[in-house]
């Protein structure tokens, strides 16, 4: 899918952005705190609670994960649903209490934690096969690494140094002293490699021996820079890293020939943010955070394509004006037309019929537009 979001038009009922995912045939799912939002290329379709067994139950959506059959989990205040052949499931009885985070090993289970417990459930019923308890587990953070077949869980929020690592069967494998407080934790495939990363730097471990090793070059490089610090990291589909550093715009990083350049993404990552970032399917780049509304889309290429087929569909053929907004829409204007062009999708995107004089684009996106009668109009 190499449509633009048409983000300029999108209001979402909730400004809190909390997850990304893109399903077997393209859409881009997007969960907020007020409901769950898929994204077909040119429309938003929202699921909210309704009140019956088959729809959403809680439309707070705190985090959200696609198992490997495509089914989509949310967590929410309710506990959880799971979107399955377009209708949403919720288990029987639910007892998690505020669920922290998704994870799968085994085809046919997921694992969940929450506040004070991680456990395995049946992906058919629903039901918890098992759970692990500790007294140390405060909303825990689980990454499942399947070349080992282990969980690897950031056991206390309030003291993130400390990492468990569990089997399958959710039994406890080993511990480990992380010497940072650990903010995010990434599985670098391609090297067989775990990454602990937080204010205070980043540190590696291998997967097969959880030892820690030395950082790769591409990391000292990166954190060298006085004040920076990775504030988040996600893989691109060939296994690639998408790092976000402080001060920066977010890096691509090949992590095989440690070469580092700049993502196609021009959001400047700051301190202060809690970031949602995704790289889909075609190395799109989907970010939001917790201090700006709605979301910035990053393609993964930079579109060319040419206009004529569609400015002949204009009632005047001889454009007059052209200006682009900060989403990338064209805005054109001829003697009897006023048109939005998409250069991603290559169509009008908005037309409207009529005479206009002179456009300007102000710094908030507003169109405002001159008539030839000495009116003035706001789009």
């Amino acid at each position: 899918m190499h449509e633009r979001p048409k983000v300029a038009y999108v209001i979402f009922a909730s400004n809190s952005i909390t997850g990304f995912v893109q399903d077997d045939q393209g859409y881009v799912w997007i969960s907020t705190a007020a409901g769950l939002c898929k994204y077909n290329g040119a429309a938003y379709r929202v699921f909210t609670c309704a009140g019956d067994s088959l729809s959403l139950n809680d439309d707070n959506i705190i985090k959200m994960f696609m198992d490997s059959d495509g089914d989509i989990w949310v967590a929410n205040q309710a506990g959880f649903a799971v979107w399955s052949h377009d209708h949403f499931r919720t288990p029987e009885h639910s007892t998690f209490n505020l669920i922290y985070s998704f994870a799968q090993l085994i085809d046919n289970e997921v694992i969940i934690s929450d506040r004070n417990s991680i456990s395995r459930i049946d992906k058919e019923t629903l039901k918890e096969k098992s759970h692990f308890i500790d007294p140390h587990l405060v909303s825990p953070t689980c990454l499942a690494v399947k070349e080992t077949n282990e969980i690897w869980t950031r056991v206390d929020m309030n003291n993130p140094r400390e990492i468990y690592v569990l089997n399958s069967e959710l039994s406890l494998v080993d511990k480990i002293t992380c010497p940072i407080e650990v903010e995010g934790m990434c599985h670098i495939q391609d090297r067989n490699l775990i990454m602990l990363y937080g204010d205070a730097g980043a540190v590696f471990y291998r997967v097969d021996t959880h030892r820690p090793i030395e950082s790769p070059q591409w990391c000292k490089d990166i954190l060298s820079v006085k004040g920076a610090s990775i504030s988040f990291v996600t893989s691109y589909s060939n296994g690639d890293l998408l790092v976000g550093v402080v001060g920066r715009k977010p890096l691509r990083i090949d992590t095989v020939s440690e070469h580092v350049t700049e993502s196609t993404c021009k959001v400047v990552v700051d301190g202060e943010s809690v970031y949602t970032c995704y790289v889909d399917k075609d190395d799109n780049i989907w970010i939001s955070s917790d201090t700006q509304p709605n979301f910035k889309f990053a393609p993964s290429r930079t579109y060319c394509s040419t206009m004529v087929d569609e400015i002949s569909s204009l009632k005047s053929k001889f454009v007059l004006t052209v200006s682009v907004d900060s989403n990338g829409f064209g805005w054109m204007r001829t003697m009897n037309d006023l048109a939005s062009y998409d250069a991603i999708s290559g169509k009008i995107s908005y037309h409207e019929k009529g005479s206009f004089g002179e456009f300007c684009i102000d710094s908030k996106d507003r169109l405002w537009v001159m008539g030839y009668d000495t009116n003035v109009s706001r789009y």
